[in-house]
């Protein structure tokens, strides 16, 4: 089902019993599923660890966010999920490479390295550290 603002809603089974109209989540594979489009998967977990748990399963890796009064929980959540941007009361539309000082926006990066989140210019290029001494040692 559709919402005024023309957002595909699909929930999981527990969901369903609040909201009742929308479409089912079709099978697990949605989990995986990068939308390109007005779409949002809504489903039901048992605490916070749990939620950590399946967004490390199921996330492309790009951001997250957690919605609490709980410091603490989101210092756990925001530490534990393996996300490049996480956010507490936040709207992960701040992921971006203007905003995050990348520079204009070129692509996303989910890899672990070279780097990981929105991609600007200056991170399609490597660094070269040009080191001068005269018999300097680190000690």
């Amino acid at each position: 089902m559709e919402t005024q603002n023309k957002v595909n809603i699909l929930v999981d089974n527990e969901i369903a019993k609040v909201l009742p109209e929308e479409d089912k989540i079709p099978s697990e594979d949605t989990w995986y599923e990068e939308f390109l489009a007005m779409r949002i998967v809504l489903g039901s977990i048992d605490g916070t660890n749990a939620a950590i748990e399946k967004i490390n399963k199921y996330s492309g890796g790009h951001s997250s966010v957690i919605i609490t009064k709980d410091k603490d929980e989101a210092a756990t959540f925001m530490e534990q999920v393996d996300s490049a941007a996480v956010y507490h009361n936040a709207s992960t539309r701040f992921t971006d490479g203007g905003q995050m000082g990348a520079g204009a926006e070129l692509a996303i990066s989910t890899d672990k390295l070279h780097h990981r989140g929105p991609l600007g210019l200056k991170q399609l290029v490597t660094n070269k550290y040009y080191v001068l001494g005269e018999g300097h040692i680190r000690e």
